[in-house]
This record gives structure tokens, C-alpha cells and sequence, in this order.
């Protein structure tokens, strides 16, 4: 199953400028420095869409079923 909320954003980024308006962004998280001209920054998503059925909250629901 997969979680969908680990998802991440990652961007390279040479302009120092570019680098400095994203690092105030909210969904910032880390930043690594590659070389001299590139950045690798990681953000979290914006939107996350929770899309995938979740088998667990099924198998739950089954057994309850039974259960009654």
C-alpha cells in the first residue's frame, strides 16, 4: 500500500535568487548544496489527493460483517 502523503517535490535550482524565494515557501523541508552553481531543494506537496482505496479500513469493515 502506498502512502501518498511521503510524496515529495524535489527541484534543482542554479539562480541564487530562485533558491532564496523557495526556501520561504511553507512546504520547504531540506536543501543540499550539489556544487558551486545547483541546489537541490525538497519541498512537500501543496495538494495531497488521497486516492488510493485503503485495504486495511476494507478488511475492517468485512470482518465486522461477519462478526454481526
Amino acid at each position: 500500500m502506498e502512502q501518498v502523503r511521503n510524496r515529495v517535490n524535489v527541484r534543482l535550482i542554479c539562480d541564487p535568487n530562485k533558491v532564496a524565494k523557495a526556501v520561504s515557501r511553507p512546504t520547504f523541508r531540506l536543501a543540499e548544496i550539489i556544487n558551486d552553481d545547483m541546489t537541490m531543494l525538497r519541498g512537500a506537496r501543496q495538494r495531497v489527493t488521497l486516492n488510493k482505496p485503503i485495504a486495511v479500513g476494507f478488511s475492517i469493515l468485512e470482518i465486522s460483517k461477519l462478526i454481526m
